[in-house]
This record gives structure tokens, C-alpha cells and sequence, in this order.
């Protein structure tokens, strides 16, 4: 039994080195994008395992494999094995910093469509990340900003005039369930979508657009498998456009 333990911790401590290894190797390509070009691994997958997205089949959490790991190693350069050592105090290729007072979010190098919707993809960010006041942050999204809040840009014009095109959705990850009418990030039916979801009387559920050019859509209990709910969007930035 205790032989059984140590190696479920090891393989635990394993996946997460790879894990971290691989948000190194993604800074060191400059974007998720470039990474997936040079490695040959397909960006949709590689987003998955960045965001430890579960397999639909299992329901676990996706890992690094062996074969995944030599490919990242090889497209990256790196000799057979740097995925499974510990480079933490390389500080040099993943440092950041951070102000006093100010706390950083993470970027996620994907796009929520405002519009009929993208295949979840990566694509160039436009941001690394964003440092932001900690009390704005606390005020704003409560605590643990940090773990729970990630910036993604939207495309799109379905949820205009509230959000438009270019914005800066700041979404909490931590929000996976429908809990009451808000503007939430939806993988539906393979779309990553920005859109209000409105509980209706009968039962289902709306996907309504903010645009009226948009009819909406219902989710009911035969098409509920085809949801889920990636995040609630707890504020946006806009940018004046001239």
C-alpha cells in the first residue's frame, strides 16, 4: 500500500514539473502558437493541457505524456529528458516583474467569440499578462484573484453595445456551473462563445446575444452534454475606437 502511494506522489510531482516545464517552454517560444508550430503539436491540444482541460472520455485531467514531452523537448531544442527536471531555479526564463502593491493575471492565448463562434484554438496574444493594483483586483473580483481570474480578448460584435470587438474579458475559472443570468464563456458544441446565458420558465436555458441581430439559442435537457461552462466574466475593458 505505501509502495503505491509514493508512486501516485511521484507521479503527481512528475506531472506537475512537466506541467511548469511546458509554461516555460511557451515563454521561452514567445506564444502557445509558435510552440505548437515548431513541436508539431496540435494547438487545441497543447491549449487543453495548459489549462488542465479534463478528457471528455474520462473525465481526467490531461497530462503530459511521455511521446508529448520528447516532441516539446525536440521542437524546443532541449535535450532528451529536460522535461521531467525541475528548472525552477532558472529564474531567468520565466521571471517576472511584479510592483509592489500590484498583483499579475495571466493571459490565456485564446479567443471567446462574440459572433457564431470559434473553434477553441490559440492564437498571438496580444498581452503577455497584466499587473494590476491589488486592492483595484480585491475590490473587483474579491479574493484570490490571481488563481481564479484570467484575461482573454473577445472577437466579435454579438454582445454589442455591452461588449465589443477587441475587448479584454476578465474571467473567473473558478465559476463552472450556471448560478444565476450573467455573461459567461461557453464551450458550446465545440465554439468558445461570450454570450448571456437567462434561465427561462419552462426549464432551459438561453444563449442570448446582447446584439438583436443575433437570434438565441436553448439549451434543454437532450443538448446539455454539448455545454460547458468555461468562466463568468466579472468585467471587460473596452478601447475607444476612432
Amino acid at each position: 500500500m505505501l509502495s503505491i502511494l509514493l508512486f501516485n506522489m511521484d507521479m503527481k510531482l512528475n506531472n506537475q514539473i512537466r506541467l511548469e516545464n511546458l509554461h516555460r517552454l511557451i515563454n521561452e517560444a514567445g506564444t502557445q502558437e509558435h510552440l505548437s508550430d515548431v513541436s508539431g503539436v496540435s494547438r487545441i491540444y497543447l491549449n487543453q493541457i495548459k489549462q488542465q482541460r479534463p478528457d471528455p472520455t474520462t473525465g481526467k485531467t490531461r497530462n503530459i505524456g511521455d511521446s508529448l514531452a520528447r516532441k516539446l523537448e525536440k521542437g524546443m531544442g532541449k535535450p532528451v529528458g529536460w522535461m521531467d527536471q525541475d528548472h525552477s531555479e532558472t529564474v531567468e526564463t520565466i521571471s517576472v516583474t511584479e510592483t509592489e502593491g500590484y498583483i499579475r493575471l495571466d493571459y490565456l492565448d485564446i479567443q471567446s467569440s462574440a459572433g457564431h463562434g470559434k473553434v477553441a484554438d490559440s492564437y498571438p496574444p496580444l498581452i503577455q499578462n497584466l499587473n494590476v493594483l491589488e486592492d483595484w483586483a480585491l475590490q473587483s473580483f474579491g479574493k484570490n484573484a490571481v488563481e481564479k481570474i484570467k484575461i482573454i480578448n473577445n472577437s466579435g460584435d454579438s454582445m454589442s453595445p455591452t461588449i465589443q470587438d477587441g475587448d479584454i474579458l476578465f474571467v473567473d475559472v473558478s465559476r463552472r456551473a450556471f448560478e444565476a443570468e450573467g455573461i459567461y464563456v461557453l464551450d458550446w458544441n465545440g465554439r468558445l462563445l461570450t454570450k448571456r446565458l437567462v434561465a427561462q420558465q419552462d426549464g432551459r436555458l438561453a444563449i442570448i446575444s446582447d446584439n438583436p441581430s443575433y437570434q438565441p439559442e436553448y439549451i434543454n435537457e437532450k443538448n446539455i452534454d454539448s455545454l460547458v461552462i468555461c468562466g463568468l466574466v466579472r468585467g471587460w475593458w473596452s478601447f475607444k475606437r476612432f
